[in-house]
């Protein structure tokens, strides 16, 4: 007796979120910018019939998974979810830990994709703690070294990118092993700095989708950035 198996496309999204001091002043526009990439992914997934699972973990010193693995589309709002704190900012140990645990699901049948999207307003200063390091080479030196070996050691169907808040946070964020084209700014404090956020999480689900259709699991090069968005190179384009 034969079977057919079905063939299908699993995506593994983590959205990492910032939920130390800083972020209390801009609780509202995070919930809105969230919000909008969550709706574009269920949207996205439902049109190309793809299954899409996201995990949700927050962190300010300390990290915290909120959501593992659940089919997208029975995610509730994050104004249900997400609360501001008074820590500090655990970028890279809540970087890493996403990476980790998206690391011990189980791969063997389907066509499986990850996407990591870390959303900050701020650059680290506590990872390893309950108190703020503020740069200390002893305590941030290997950290350092931990991410920039994870990041250098994904798989090809896994792709990071991170919302950062202004150009030296970039350029931080790309000696951590972000992909330069995978690194957006986003202007919190200002309501169009906003909604051009919203408009990159929402390129940034419709691409990764839409790129697993022509084929494309996973990318560590530097992506399309028309219009400062986040997303996967489409078949021919440049």
């Amino acid at each position: 007796m034969s079977a057919h198996r079905i063939q299908h496309k699993v995506n593994h999204v983590a959205l990492v979120v910032d939920c130390s001091g800083s972020m209390r002043p801009h609780q509202s526009q995070l919930i809105r910018v969230v919000d909008e990439f969550v709706a574009g992914l269920k949207a996205e997934s439902d049109s190309l019939g793809h299954e899409t699972r996201i995990s949700l973990y927050s962190f300010d010193h300390r990290v915290e998974n909120l959501v593992w693995d659940m089919d997208v589309k029975h995610l509730p709002s994050m104004r249900g979810l997400y609360q501001v704190n008074n820590g500090a900012t655990a970028l890279i140990e809540a970087s890493l830990k996403s990476l980790d645990d998206l690391g011990h699901i189980w791969e063997e049948y389907g066509e499986h994709s990850f996407l990591q999207i870390v959303v900050t307003d701020g650059e680290e200063n506590a990872s390893g703690g309950d108190r703020r390091h503020d740069g200390d080479p002893a305590i941030l030196g290997p950290w350092l070294d931990r991410i920039t070996a994870t990041m250098g050691g994904l798989p090809g169907h896994w792709t990071s990118a991170i919302l950062v808040p202004n150009s030296l946070a970039k350029r931080t964020a790309q000696n951590y092993g972000f992909p330069a084209g995978n690194i957006a700014i986003w202007d919190a404090d200002s309501q169009k700095g906003v909604e051009e956020a919203i408009g990159t999480v929402r390129a940034a689900a419709t691409s990764f989708l839409r790129g697993r259709e022509q084929g494309v699991r996973g990318t560590k090069e530097p992506v399309r950035r028309r219009a400062g968005h986040i997303g996967r190179r489409g078949a021919g384009e440049p």
